[in-house]
């Protein structure tokens, strides 16, 4: 307790408040025993120096770095002259001869990098200049505060300073012509500005702000301050170079010019504040990354029309993202492009798309999806932990890779597949609880993986073609899933809209089923007959203007010199005339009227395309029977070659 008189404690108060505005002056020394500068400081302050980095004249063997100074800079109570203290680091642990044998880089050794905070980066080391800061150089050196470059460097390479967050101030020289995109990426978070020598014939600085002087931004200090947080890029620059807004988090907003035509890779990378930024729509390259991390970014993103492809984790972690919408002319979405976009709830795939990479939507807020049929394969993790409630997938779709639909977070009713599928891999829809399959194709031949391709749950139904629940049951990999299967689904045109049969693709079916249009596509380079054996009825009316059929009715062989082989063929056929059906899996041979180098061809509407079947032609006059398979011809014994020629007997059907 104090214990004084009313007149005492105001005597004392007075003192003490002289007492506190006691100022004392704090001299500060360099290592070659000269003043560097004077501060003043209160009583019980803490001060910062903030004048010239010391610095100890290098010797034969070590490199100096200046470490602090010999004397307390906190809780001030007296004046005092204070010195410099450094570290030494050999030559050898911080300088590389370079490949030319006349050069040195700089190249800190691991060990090292905690004791760096300020270096002076010497001109030459044994009468050889020092002219680059090596890869990856300062990588990982968090104390480092300060480097002073000489004017003998010229490059400054990949991820020099990466990792650097106490460093504040970089000033480049006019010796530097080289200075790689990376090189103050991944976490230079206190760089307040770069100073470029005004002479410097290929960079200078505006606002503290790095640029080349062919109009790209090369690098944006990662602790600069902006009015209202917001960046606006100046309009005479074309190109935001590769980790240009590296990790700047204290932007909230840019504004890119209409001049802009390129956006480099992680270009935006990690902006986590970043809110808003417009897209040039004369932007003709995007590249890979350029948002990732950009997790608050909320805008509607429109992919210029000059770009055809959505670059590999372009958006990678923006969780923000609302709308995306794709030009028609886009081909492809690179993987782990919209990989956790969760507010992203639809997007519509143009029909010119071929290719979804990996885990291009994983993750995201996807509700819904149509899969066109130029896609052929959804790839690995392509939509999984998504939130789909409505999948369709289009005819020409033939794969889908491992674990594809995985994770669904929701129930997701049903999921159709199309006639053209030939895969579902493992763990397709593992962990997706999926009510009902439809299985709109005749071949049990769909490869299913060894894995968990369909999450078994309660009530899950897998439906075929009625009359084909056996085969599906008792074919590999679909009979682990035997419980499950069911034939309930009718077949309809609108199952198969359009069949295109190509001429030496094998034809499977194995149920008869309808169709609307039937295309067969065969090249006829000239005017003999070949072999033609097709799936479905057909009228010669259809065909008379073009071609020429006839139905084989018997074949004959003779070996004219007696040796024991063929010498010669002998097709009798019977001409189709007009008015005439012809019946499927007939054995024919066709002529075209009109040959050419390049496919024909022939369309049929509303047909039945019947079961594939193998039908035989027994023979009068030869021991063979020739088997034709397929929908044209392929027969076991001797080879009835297309484009050879046969006599015709007369005849007609």
């Amino acid at each position: 307790m104090y214990e004084a008189s009313l007149e005492e404690w105001v005597d004392d108060l007075k003192n003490e408040r002289l007492y506190e505005h006691q100022i004392y002056e704090i001299t500060f020394m360099d290592g070659k025993g000269e003043e560097l500068g004077k501060q003043d400081a209160r009583l019980r302050e803490t001060i910062k120096y903030n004048s010239l980095c010391p610095t100890k004249k290098n010797d034969a063997d070590n490199v100096y770095t200046f470490n602090g100074w010999d004397h307390s800079l906190r809780g001030i109570y007296e004046p005092f002259t204070t010195n410099p203290t450094f570290t030494p680091i050999p030559f050898g642990e911080t300088f590389e001869l370079n490949d030319d044998g006349s050069s040195y880089s700089v190249s800190i050794d691991e060990k090292d990098k905690e004791l760096l905070q300020n270096l002076v980066i010497p001109e030459n080391i044994n009468g050889k200049p020092v002219t680059s800061i090596g890869f990856e150089c300062f990588r990982g050196c968090e104390n480092l505060e300060t480097v002073i470059i000489p004017d003998s460097v010229v490059s400054l390479e990949e991820w020099c300073f990466y990792g650097c967050t106490s460093l504040a101030k970089i000033t480049i020289p006019a010796s530097v012509t080289s200075i790689s995109e990376s090189a103050f990426s991944w976490g230079c978070s206190a760089i307040q500005e770069f100073v470029v020598d005004e002479d410097n014939p290929s960079y200078c600085s505006e606002d503290g702000i790095l640029y080349s002087k062919s109009n790209e931004l090369i690098a944006v200090p990662g602790g600069k301050e902006f009015t209202n947080n917001k960046f606006i890029v100046p309009s005479t620059v074309t190109k935001i170079a590769n980790h240009a807004v590296d990790a700047c988090k204290k932007i909230t907003s840019i504004e890119l010019p209409t001049s802009l035509k390129a956006i480099g890779f992680y270009a935006f990378n990690n902006c986590t504040n970043l809110g808003t930024i417009n897209i040039p729509s004369g932007l003709s390259s995007l590249s890979s990354y350029a948002f990732i991390g950009c997790s608050n970014l909320a805008i509607d993103f429109v992919l210029p029309k000059n770009i055809h492809e959505v670059p590999q984790g372009l958006f990678y972690g923006s969780k923000n993202l609302k709308n995306v919408t794709l030009n028609n002319s886009t081909t492809k979405i690179g993987a782990d492009a919209f990989y956790g976009c969760t507010s992203i709830t639809s997007i519509s795939l143009p029909v010119n798309t071929t290719e979804i990479g990996p885990r291009a939507f994983f993750g995201a807020g996807l509700t819904s999806i149509e899969i066109p049929g130029s896609i052929e394969i959804i790839p690995n993790l392509a939509f999984a932990s998504t939130k789909l409630t409505s999948v369709k997938i289009n005819e020409g779709v033939k794969v889908i890779d491992q674990s594809a639909f995985s994770g669904l977070d929701t129930y997701l009713s049903e999921v159709s597949f199309p006639t053209s599928l030939t895969n579902i891999n493992n763990y397709a829809f593992s962990k997706s609880y999926v009510k009902n399959y439809y299985i709109h194709t005749t071949s049990t031949e769909t490869v299913l993986g060894d894995f968990s391709t369909f999450q078994k749950s309660e009530g899950m139904k897998i439906h075929v073609f009625k009359g084909m629940a056996d085969e599906f049951k008792n074919a590999k990999n679909w009979s682990k899933y035997e419980d499950y299967i069911v034939d309930d689904v009718e077949y309809s045109a609108t199952q198969d809209d359009i069949v295109t049969l190509i001429d030496g693709v094998d034809y499977t079916n194995s149920i008869d089923k309808s169709v609307k249009k039937v295309i067969y596509s065969r090249t006829y380079k000239d005017n003999k007959w070949q072999p033609l054996y097709l799936p479905f009825d057909m009228e010669y009316e259809d065909w008379k203007e073009n071609f020429e059929i006839a139905i084989i009715n018997n074949i004959h062989q003779y070996d004219d010199d007696d040796n024991g082989t063929v010498d010669r063929t002998l097709i009798e056929v019977l001409k189709v005339k007009d008015g005439k059906t012809l019946k499927a899996h007939t054995p024919c041979v066709i002529k075209a009227l009109n040959p050419s180098t390049t496919a024909q061809e022939i369309e049929v509407s509303d047909v039945v395309l019947k079961k594939a079947e193998t039908n035989t032609l027994d023979c009068s006059s030869v021991n063979t029977t020739f088997v034709f398979t397929g929908f044209y011809s392929t027969m076991e014994g001797p080879e009835l070659v297309a484009n050879n020629y046969y006599a015709m007997s007369n005849g007609g059907y």
